[in-house]
């Protein structure tokens, strides 16, 4: 299940208000109310997979961490340390928002994976790698910026699968397969 920011795709929902895309796009109304979809969407399936780029993989870290429930999640380029962000862009504060490295919630059965590209300047890859050591999940680095991970993405899905499948139901990292990404 991709997951995206709010009004990030529908702008002119008369819901979206400016804090829904700004200061509060990771609020806990936000977390909860996608929380309920995700839940209604996966209760018929075994397998649920919550994928996400940028602040829609913020969401997804968020959004597992909720449910009660086995889940993998696979971001790539996701904000998990929103205060760093906005700090070093120098960004008016998530004042509304939770932020993934200080978020509290845990789901003993989530698998997190992290990609992170090499060259990314939007959200710098030692915020990801910090928050991976934090919680001690998986981060992996790809050549790139910010935005040049589609080209990628079948090759990024591909070893993501090979990561989850070889852990089996643990949650604990695995060795990465060598030659994981081929574009």
């Amino acid at each position: 299940m991709y997951i995206g920011r709010p009004c990030y795709y529908q702008v002119a929902d008369a819901r979206c208000q400016g804090t829904w895309w700004t200061h509060d796009r990771y609020h806990p109304d936000v977390v909860n109310s996608l929380l309920k979809v995700v839940e209604q969407l996966s209760e018929s399936h075994k397998e649920l997979w919550l994928i996400g780029y940028s602040g829609g993989g913020t969401l997804a870290v968020l959004v597992g961490r909720r449910l009660n429930r086995p889940v993998n999640v696979v971001t790539v380029n996701a904000n998990l340390d929103h205060q760093a962000w906005t700090n070093h862009h120098q960004y008016s504060p998530l004042t509304g928002s939770l932020n993934p490295i200080r978020d509290l919630k845990r789901n003993p059965e989530m698998r997190e994976l992290h990609w992170h590209a090499n060259q990314d300047r939007t959200v710098l890859p030692e915020w990801i790698v910090a928050y991976c050591e934090k919680t001690q999940t998986r981060c992996l680095p790809f050549e790139g910026s910010h935005t040049s991970w589609t080209s990628l993405w079948p090759s990024m899905l591909h070893c993501s699968q090979n990561v989850f499948r070889q852990s089996g139901n643990s949650v604990q990292a695995v060795p990465v397969p060598e030659n994981c990404l081929r574009p």
